[in-house]
């Protein structure tokens, strides 16, 4: 590089551990002033953010289109199963260019990423990372080959299916994961049996011991106290319990369940497989309720709902 236009009197310093003087010499990082702007987030295809930029402290005419600029980008949307700022990391700047923006044009900062963009630019769309693949690359990065276990994998599903880990607050409540353990995925269950269990009613005087569950929020309610209905509704809601009603196969005599999405008129036990009338047995009777999906599974959900408690 030639540098004799700059004069002979030129100084050229060195970088060096020395200069540095053992780390105890701070070099300031230039960077303008922060500004709050909001985005438009799409859910189509993968999680992405797109913002209008605020105004720049420079010109930014378009004669000058080749210059580039850094956007340092800190978000402050809540997520739980995408990342939109990622960890600081800069070995994983490749990684972070390719999936949050373009190839090459990301750098890990310690309070979110900075895009390398245009100087002219006026708009930005960074997608986010998955949170499995992102942990996978972080143990790559240092070696290590790392993958979900199968009771991860049952545990995530719990969380996704009662909609995040604020909507696994009901399993707070004792008397839900008594009547969760209590019957097997092919026992069934009334209505009321189901609130005795989550309200702990005392059998004596018919009184709940439920005070020490009445604050906790799981979703909006008229009434400030949260009851042991109110939970075992909010389960319904989630899948975990399927209703149907019982009938008493002609052929084996043996009880089943029938889901309410399965019953009509002539249905197959489950048992034998003969299939039977349930005509002559629709009477005034409680509605039956099963664990559903992943709650029906005879293995404690792979230890889900202690994994969703603590975390």
């Amino acid at each position: 590089m030639d540098i004799t236009t700059f004069g002979a009197d030129l100084v050229l310093p060195s970088f060096s551990p020395t200069v540095l003087n053992g780390l105890n010499l701070k070099i300031p990082v230039v960077a303008f002033e922060e500004r709050s702007i909001l985005g438009l987030v799409s859910d189509d295809d993968r999680t992405s953010a797109t913002f209008e930029l605020p105004p720049k402290p420079f010109f930014d005419e378009p004669s000058f289109y080749m210059q580039k600029v850094v956007v340092s980008v800190r978000s402050l949307m809540p997520t739980e199963n995408v990342v939109l700022q990622p960890p600081f990391l800069p070995l994983l700047n490749e990684y972070y260019g390719r999936e949050i923006h373009t190839y090459n044009t990301v750098r890990s900062e310690r309070e979110g990423v900075g895009i390398i963009t245009d100087l002219t630019t006026h708009s930005l769309t960074i997608r986010a990372l998955d949170v499995r693949t992102l942990v996978k690359r972080i143990f790559e990065t240092f070696g290590i080959s790392a993958k979900p276990s199968p009771p991860g994998l049952v545990g995530l599903r719990l969380i996704e299916q009662m909609g995040g880990l604020q909507g696994c607050r009901v399993f707070k409540i004792a008397g839900v994961r008594e009547l969760i353990h209590r019957y097997s995925p092919d026992q069934s269950f009334t209505r009321s049996s189901a609130v005795v269990t989550i309200g702990n009613i005392d059998q004596a005087s018919g009184v709940p011991r439920f005070s020490a569950y009445e604050r906790p929020f799981i979703e909006p309610r008229e009434r400030q106290d949260l009851k042991p209905e109110d939970a075992f509704t909010y389960l319904l809601k989630k899948g975990v319990f399927r209703a149907g009603l019982r009938f008493l196969c002609e052929n084996c005599e043996l009880e089943s369940c029938v889901h309410l999405d399965d019953a009509r008129t002539i249905s197959r036990c489950e048992y034998c497989g003969k299939e039977f009338n349930v005509t002559p047995q629709l009477r005034d009777r409680d509605w039956a309720y099963r664990r559903s999906g992943l709650f029906g599974r005879d293995d404690h959900q792979g230890g889900g709902i202690t994994v969703a408690l603590t975390l």
